[in-house]
């Protein structure tokens, strides 16, 4: 798909491998909702809204860029999130002294 998103740096959720948010598909309200899921990224037609937009968000570093780009940088994103909860939960089970994986029968 043609069009921009807006992203910026991630304010929580570093130790868990979040670095960007996106600007989110709203249900209405006045408000805009942040995502790291790549099907929820706001698809931006053109350039001129997605600077009209971008007006209004100042902190975190706000930018445009190209929705494609948006929406690979959140698979990423996913897919590290998910590579560091499966180390952290190997790390934990090393550290259980009932796990048996370490028994050669």
């Amino acid at each position: 798909m043609v069009g921009y998103a807006i992203i910026c740096n991630a304010r929580r959720g570093r130790w868990l491998g979040i670095e960007y948010i996106a600007l989110a598909k709203s249900r209405g309200g006045d408000g805009w909702w942040s995502t790291t899921d790549q099907n929820s990224v706001l698809l931006i037609p053109t350039l001129e809204e997605a600077q009209r937009r971008l007006e209004s968000i100042r902190l975190n570093d706000p930018r445009i860029i190209p929705y494609e780009r948006a929406c690979k940088i959140m698979r990423d994103q996913a897919a590290s999130v998910d590579r560091e909860r499966i180390r952290r939960e190997n790390e934990e089970a090393m550290d259980d002294p009932s796990w048996d994986a370490h028994k050669t029968w």
